[in-house]
C-alpha cells in the first residue's frame, strides 16, 4: 500500500515536471502584430523629399550643404 502511494506520487511529480519543462521551453512571441508592423515601417524609412538646412556663424561644425566650418545649423523636418 505504501509502495503504491510512493510510485503514484513519483509518477504525478514526473508528469508535472515534464509539463513545466515543456512549457518553459516553448518560444514565445512577445511582440504584438501592431508592434511588428511598426518595426517594419520604421525599418523601411521615409522618403519625405528634400530637407531644408540653414547654416550660420563661424565655428568648428561642418555645414552639410556647403562643407564650410560654421557655428551651427538647423534642419527642418516635416511629417506628411
Amino acid at each position: 500500500m505504501r509502495k503504491q502511494k510512493i510510485i503514484k506520487t513519483l509518477v504525478i511529480s514526473t508528469v508535472i515536471v515534464l509539463i513545466a519543462v515543456m512549457t518553459l521551453n516553448e518560444e514565445k512571441n512577445t511582440f504584438s502584430s501592431l508592434a511588428l508592423e511598426n518595426i517594419e515601417a520604421l525599418a523601411q524609412g521615409e522618403d519625405s523629399g528634400p530637407v531644408r538646412i540653414i547654416c550660420w556663424g563661424t565655428g568648428n561644425v561642418i555645414c552639410p550643404i556647403r562643407g564650410e566650418l560654421i557655428e551651427d545649423y538647423l534642419t527642418e523636418w516635416s511629417i506628411r
